[in-house]
């Protein structure tokens, strides 16, 4: 099971934040919209990787 969170953010979000982002975090993530004073982030979060983070804390 897999859960999706959008995030908005302010600003454009350039390919090397977003690939540093899916890189340190390790979920799926990707732009659904973009302007250039808001970009919306949609988050791909597995239940899995939750847990895992959790036993890990």
């Amino acid at each position: 099971m897999a859960h999706e969170v959008i995030v908005d953010v302010a600003g454009e979000v350039p390919a090397q934040a977003l690939h540093q982002v899916k890189v340190k975090v390790k979920v799926k993530v990707s732009i659904t919209s973009g302007r250039s004073d808001q970009s919306k982030l949609r988050f791909v979060i597995n239940q899995g990787l939750i847990g895992h983070l959790c036993e890990s804390a």
